[in-house]
């Protein structure tokens, strides 16, 4: 390791045949009896390696110490994909199985593809759509999208065979903690999108798991089955009352509650008012929540700043609570809904 600047170090891992450098940012300090603990994430500028390390600095006294932890970290693809499998499951919404055996491997619950919808280049925008299922022994990758506008009519009229141009795996997925035992999952619409994978993790983890999903009607009721399949509770809330319970789902959540289902951790997708009263429920019984946000994107690879949200965070020198601008497509778009600023 070599020295070079004030709060600027080079180091030369060994066995590796690449340097990293580390500017000076801000870093998470933590005392206890003069030993500091100081960890940062590296990437390095070297594409074929893509690992992520974390480098940890241990300050006692007036020694030293270096330790390197690799971690893998995903690489975003451009790469083309076969349409294995298509069907519209429910009304407007389809499902599709691409084979996409490199962003397969790679990616995590939670995580976008950005998909070019058309053969030629209208509409200029790519659509993000959450990767639903992961199937890493086949290579396979599913999305489930609701055909609404331009973009996704193309999408939905894409046949089966039909090579599609997509960018991906995107973005932070969602954080299952090792100690958590219970976990429960709610999709409002469209937004159950991501959680299927979600789900087939957790039961992966012997988590002990609950689904709640809310639709507006009977026939808008998707992947009832396929979460039974895994082993894992559904309860399903319709607006009209044509299946199971009439109403919300956030007011199938606060009836879950009350009757002593306590999650260590929950996780969400859907409209924002359905993510924000989630949030105000779960604050009062202090169970840790993550939410993934759905924004308007352009680029998706976070260089045009259009998806931008409003996150809470800590000043360390004046001590409150301040707030800054994040990206949804590489900052999210999976977000603790702790930090999320709801009143829009």
């Amino acid at each position: 390791m070599e020295r070079i600047a004030d709060r600027i170090l080079v180091i030369q891992l060994p066995g590796l045949p690449v340097k990293i450098q580390v500017a000076s940012c801000r870093l998470r300090v933590t005392s206890l009896k003069k030993a500091f603990t100081v960890n940062r994430n590296l990437k390095t500028k070297n594409e074929k390696l893509q690992t992520r390390f974390i480098l940890t600095i241990n300050l006692i006294g007036q020694s030293v110490n270096w330790r390197i932890k690799r971690k893998k970290v995903s690489a975003i693809l451009n790469i083309k994909v076969k349409i294995l499998y298509k069907k519209e499951v429910v009304p407007n919404i389809y499902l599709m199985r691409l084979k996409a055996p490199e962003i397969a491997q790679e990616t995590l619950p939670g995580q976008f593809i950005h998909i070019k919808c058309s053969k030629d280049n209208y509409p200029l925008l790519r659509r993000p759509l959450s990767i639903h299922r992961i199937d890493k022994e086949k290579g396979e990758i599913f999305i489930l999208f609701q055909a609404v506008g331009e973009g996704t009519k193309l999408l939905a009229q894409r046949a089966v065979g039909d090579d599609l141009d997509i960018v991906g795996p995107i973005g932070n997925g969602f954080n299952i903690y090792p100690e958590s035992k219970k976990i429960m999952i709610i999709g409002g619409g469209i937004g159950f999108a991501p959680l299927l994978a979600l789900c087939e993790e957790s039961i992966r983890q012997d988590k002990e798991v609950r689904v709640l999903i809310g639709v507006l009607k009977k026939e808008l009721v998707i992947g009832e089955e396929s979460i039974r399949s895994l082993g894992a509770k559904v309860d399903i809330a319709t607006d009209d009352g044509s299946y199971k319970y009439m109403g919300l789902v956030t007011d199938l959540l606060e009836r879950t509650i009350k009757k002593g289902w306590l999650a260590d951790q929950i996780f969400a997708c859907g409209p924002k008012p359905m993510l924000r009263k989630i949030n105000e429920i779960v604050l009062k019984v202090n169970i840790d929540y993550q939410v993934s946000l759905e924004e308007r994107m352009a680029c998706g690879i976070g260089a045009c700043l259009g998806c931008v949200c409003e996150i809470k965070t800590k000043d360390k020198k004046e001590d409150k609570v301040k707030y800054e601008f994040k990206r949804v497509c590489v900052d999210g778009p999976v977000f603790k809904a702790s930090e999320v600023f709801w009143d829009d």
